[in-house]
Parts: C-alpha cells; sequence; structure tokens
C-alpha cells in the first residue's frame, strides 16, 4: 500500500492549545517536541498513532521526515535528555480522538475518514 506523503489525509485535532489552523511546518516542529507549553501555558501532550495504527508509517513521514524506527529514536533520545516529555502513542483513531478530548493540551492526527471527529477540535492546515 503507497503511502501519501502530504496532510490532505489526515486532520490534526488540539484540545485547549489556543490554536485554530497552523502551517505544516508549524505543526512539525509542535511534534517534535520544540515546545513544552501553549501560549495559555497549558504543557503540551502529543499524541500519536502506535505501529499498529495503519497510518503510522504515513503521519511519521510528513511529521518528522523519517521512517517509524527513526522517530522512535529521535523520541527515545529526546526524553532520555530531559528535552521533552514522551509522547502518548495509541492503536487507532478512535483511541487518538478520545483522549484529545479528554486531556487538555493534547494533540494528535487521525485519518481524515476517522468516524466522530469533533469539529471544535479541528485544527485548520494553512499553506
Amino acid at each position: 500500500m503507497a503511502q501519501t506523503k502530504n496532510m490532505n489525509d489526515f486532520v490534526v485535532l488540539g484540545n485547549g492549545i489556543g490554536i485554530k489552523s497552523s502551517s505544516v511546518k508549524h505543526l512539525q516542529s509542535i511534534f517534535r517536541g520544540k515546545y513544552s507549553s501553549w501560549s495559555n501555558k497549558q504543557g503540551v501532550i502529543i499524541v500519536l498513532p502506535s505501529k499498529k495504527n495503519e497510518s503510522c508509517a504515513a503521519i511519521t513521514s510528513i511529521l518528522y521526515e523519517s521512517s517509524i524506527t527513526a522517530m522512535q529514536k529521535f523520541w527515545l533520545s529526546q526524553v532520555f535528555q530531559g528535552r521533552s516529555n514522551a509522547p502518548v502513542f495509541l492503536d487507532t483513531d478512535e483511541e487518538i480522538i478520545l483522549y484529545i478530548q479528554k486531556n487538555s493540551g493534547a494533540i494528535g492526527v487521525v485519518k481524515k475518514t476517522a468516524p466522530n471527529i469533533p469539529e471544535t477540535l479541528i485544527i485548520n492546515i494553512i499553506n
């Protein structure tokens, strides 16, 4: 199965983060741990699909421009060096959506086709 290399097939969700729209480059910096808190002082919680999620490789390619293994090594290094908290890895889009709904400060990515995506959590992608 060919993996997509752009955000057109995905939706970025955020809860209580103060962002309604963002560029892909800015989202990449967020997902790469550049920020530890949002402008409203809420802590950043990065939520990513686990290797069990069929979108994991595509999302990793888009956000980290690397393989799943390289992304995992990146996060191990970040956490080990005390630069960031570890992301939350979840198996399904439904789990990602529920986690983000329940945790203010959380940001994650799911497929556009995932069921029950709350409109209020969607971050619009701008160029």
